[in-house]
């Protein structure tokens, strides 16, 4: 009799199995198993009361799959229980079943006060059916050229017959990341940096959080899982993590981000207290750019808007949708108005496999 269970850690591999047959292109088994066994069960973001779950076919195999990486929110004095999905798959022979309305719907019945997903067109149609919404504003993303010629150049396509032009491409970017009239310029601020630690990073998250309605909870040991994990992610490129103080010595933002030379620099997490937006911003952007990054991408902070745009910022809705659901309306309120401090650590955009090579 087929039925949604909760996913039990002998499931991996069949887990793995079903990934690897609807996406051919995925790591090999050896590597992901693994890593969903460190992500789902023996991370600091694991529920008992908030479990994984597996649909289950009449014949016992398990057909559909939807992973749940607990977190915490603060919402001004109360602890906000999070359920962030990923991993929901269907293989493709049993979705005539239904099987992904039935685990979405066992995921909302959750004990959870706010589910959070990141998806496809296909995933928020099915998301919005079931009575979630899709969250406009934090599915916005930003990209801020660092080498304008080289980027547009590689809008174009990476055929090795542009390569002289890229090449050539020197040139134009040289002048445009030093003339003191260039949009592209990034100059170092005159502030204070330091390497961020999980100590000083759950500080300024308390800090920068009081200044928002919802904020993240951290602990140190979790922020150090946090680290650890994000560092692996080496396809990325590497992982800087950097506080940012004012002339006083006092905390004004962080950034975390992957330094890529050659490519694009992804943010995972950017912050600042209000007023500090500017300077840390422009810190990144320079450090971005002194590393060879080509572009400095992520997903949109509401308070970084004015900022952005002063950076030649583009900003588009490219990557999947973030998707909400609570049955407390004004949260949702509050989150759909941009009072979240809520980055790519408090999404799934952290989850996914990507611990391969580093890129070139």
């Amino acid at each position: 009799m087929s039925g949604i269970r909760p996913v039990r850690r002998d499931d991996v591999p069949a887990l793995v199995a079903m990934f690897r047959r609807i996406f051919p292109e995925s790591a090999a088994p050896e590597a992901l198993a693994p890593y969903i066994e460190r992500i789902l069960f023996d991370g600091p973001f694991v529920d008992e009361d908030m479990p994984s779950w597996a649909y289950e076919n009449k014949d016992g195999r398990v057909d559909g799959f939807l992973g749940v990486v607990s977190h915490r929110l603060k919402n001004k004095d109360r602890e906000l229980r999070v359920a962030v999905s990923s991993y929901f798959m269907v293989d493709p022979e049993s979705r005539s079943s239904l099987a992904g309305v039935q685990l979405l719907r066992k995921l909302f019945q959750g004990p959870q006060d706010l589910t959070i997903a990141e998806g496809n067109a296909a995933s928020r149609k099915l998301w919005d059916r079931l009575g979630g919404m899709t969250s406009i504003l934090y599915s916005l993303h930003w990209a801020s050229p660092l080498r304008p010629s080289r980027y547009v150049l590689d809008q174009a396509g990476t055929s090795p017959a542009l390569a002289p032009v890229r090449w050539l491409a020197k040139l134009p970017d040289w002048f445009a990341r030093r003339s003191r009239r260039s949009p592209f310029r990034r100059a170092a601020p005159a502030i204070q940096v330091e390497e961020l630690t999980p100590a000083t990073f759950v500080e300024a998250v308390e800090l920068i959080g009081a200044e928002y309605d919802i904020w993240p909870c951290y602990d140190e040991a979790s922020a150090a899982w946090f680290f650890e994990h994000l560092a692996r992610k080496r396809m990325l490129g590497s992982l800087r993590k950097t506080l940012v103080r004012d002339e006083d010595g006092g905390i004004l933002g962080w950034a975390i981000w992957f330094a890529a030379p050659g490519d694009t620099c992804q943010v995972v997490s950017l912050a600042s207290r209000a007023g500090g937006e500017r300077v840390v911003l422009d810190h990144l952007a320079h450090a971005a750019a002194e590393c060879g990054g080509v572009v400095l991408a992520g997903r949109l902070e509401p308070r970084f808007m004015t900022e952005l745009g002063a950076h030649v910022a583009l900003i588009s809705r490219t990557h999947t949708w973030t998707m909400l659901h609570a049955s407390d309306p004004e949260l949702l309120r509050t989150i759909q108005d941009g009072r979240a401090l809520m980055s790519r650590l408090e999404g799934e955009w952290w989850v996914p496999y990507r611990e391969n090579a580093a890129p070139e």
